[in-house]
Order: structure tokens, then sequence, then C-alpha cells
């Protein structure tokens, strides 16, 4: 009897794993329970949130999402994950990037130097030194790492972190609404597969046709939005 006991108990185990790991792969987002205000509402907002240190994220950015065609009538924004200070000066590197317009060479080498040599970008002295090969002087640079538009986006990107209580990376939040990762989906191409239909599915309740922009995710519209943004920031720091 007991042999038969143990042998039910083994089977249930299994049973459940089974159900469980099948579950996993045909789950698709997760829904944010308390759904949270985008930037525009006329466009699909997509919060793409990594972490440099993070080998999962380097994984998904360069075999998957640098190379994910951007659809037209989205607003696509990368959001690094402030977990701790050790790693804020990567995190407002990537904020000065996107102001002064390098991000879509930057960002990749940076990932890619953080996986091969952390030190030559180690910290905000390294990290200018670092821009230099893309077009901009370290003066620049670490007069922008240091400005009131980086601060003000660090602070977004915390309360980013807040709103959609997201704890790994990588993660994407779509329009406020769904939350995708390979912890969910089951693997990272699946979350760019996940991505494409919420994106669909949002365009098409906000009426917006589908077409592809041949651009790569990183980050045009983010450009834009982030010079206005200084811009304005400046004019409200002088008045002050």
């Amino acid at each position: 009897m007991k042999h038969l006991v143990k042998a039910f108990v083994v089977l249930m185990v299994v049973f459940g794993i089974s159900v469980s790991a099948n579950a996993k792969e045909f789950k698709k987002f997760e829904p944010i329970q308390t759904p949270q205000p985008t930037n525009d509402p006329s466009k699909v907002e997509v919060l793409s949130i990594f972490a440099y240190s993070c080998g999962h994220c380097y994984n998904f950015h360069s075999q998957h999402l640098d190379h994910w065609e951007k659809p037209s009538g989205i607003d696509y924004m990368g959001v690094p994950a402030l977990f701790n200070q050790s790693n804020e000066h990567l995190v407002r590197a990537y904020h000065t990037a996107v102001i002064l317009g390098i991000v879509d060479e930057y960002h990749p080498a940076v990932f890619t130097t953080y996986r091969k040599n952390k030190q030559a970008v180690k910290d905000k002295a390294a990290l200018a030194k670092f821009a230099t090969a893309y077009g901009v002087t370290e003066k620049d640079f670490l007069d922008t790492y240091e400005s009131f538009a980086v601060e003000v986006k660090v602070s977004q990107a915390k309360q980013i972190m807040k709103s959609y209580r997201v704890h790994s990376v990588p993660t994407v939040i779509i329009n406020g609404k769904y939350k995708v990762s390979a912890a969910i989906t089951g693997s990272h191409a699946k979350v760019i597969e996940s991505m494409d239909e919420l994106i669909s599915k949002e365009k098409s309740a906000l009426g917006i046709s589908e077409k592809k922009s041949g651009q790569k995710a990183e980050i045009n519209a983010e450009k834009k939005v982030a010079k206005a943004d200084t811009k304005s920031v400046n004019k409200a720091a002088k008045a002050k």
C-alpha cells in the first residue's frame, strides 16, 4: 500500500510539473492589474526595461530586440532599470545618449563592452570617454549626464519600475496594460511574437493602420521626445 501511495504522489508531482510547463509555454502576457496612463494616448506605448548587468537582457537585445522591425504608430522607450546605486552611472549614461542623439550606436556598444570589459564603462568618466567614438565630446557628455533633464529621466524610470511592479528584467510593457517577458512566454523569441500581437491589438483599438516603419527598435521617436523634454526642462530651470 505504501508503494502505491508513493507511486501516486510521484505521478501527481510529475503531472503537476508537466501541466505547469505547458501552461507557461502557451502564456503570452500578464495583464497589468492597474493599467497605467501612457505619455501619448494616440500611440501604442512600448517600454523595454533592461539592465546592462543582466546577461539575459544582453541576449534579448543582441539576438532579438536589436533586429526587431519597429511597427509604425508606437512610442518606443528604453528604460534602464535602477535596482541599486551600483549601476546608476549606466542608467544615467543611457539617458544621456538618448538626449545627445547617439543612443542607436552607443547603447549596443555599452552592452557588448560591459559583457567583455567592465572597466571600459566602469564610471561616468569612462562612459564619457567611450562616447567620444560616437561624435560627442567628453565635456558635452558629462554636462548632459549631470543635467536636470537626465535627473528627471532617472526619476521617471524609478517610477515606472514601481508602477508596473517590475522585479526582474528584461521585461516589456505594452501600452500600460500588458507585461511580457521570457519568464512568462517561455523564450525571448516568443516575447517578440507577443509584443507584435499585443501591439497589433492595441493599434486596432486606436484605429492605427498596420505598417512597418523600416526602423529598428532603438529609438528615433524617443530622441525627439528627449530633446523636446530637455528644452522645456532647461527653460523651467532658467525661470527658477
